[in-house]
């Protein structure tokens, strides 16, 4: 996504409340991107996929339910408590 333009990230879409794309839910929210910020370091061509992350900005708010909930990033030395809990929620 680091390489869309302005107009392809306004005409993309985030689909919140699934974790199957195959399945199809009532329970959930698309939303259209706003845009989106790639961390400064990230390097799609090099040997290992560190900083592999973004920020994604929607252009609505989205209300919280069971199924749509924020994700949740881990304190440095916290990991392994946090992994355990997103592994009891991977399946909701």
């Amino acid at each position: 996504m680091a390489g869309l333009n302005s107009t392809q990230i306004g005409s993309s879409v985030v689909i919140l409340g699934r974790n199957r794309i195959i399945t199809n839910t009532t329970n959930r929210a698309i939303r259209r991107i706003s845009s989106i910020a790639v961390h400064p370091k990230y390097d799609a061509s090099g040997p290992a996929p560190y900083n592999d992350i973004a920020l994604i900005r929607i252009a609505a708010p989205v209300i919280f339910t069971e199924r749509i909930n924020p994700v949740c990033l881990s304190q440095v030395g916290r990991s392994e408590e946090h992994t355990s809990e997103l592994q009891s929620h991977h399946d909701l």
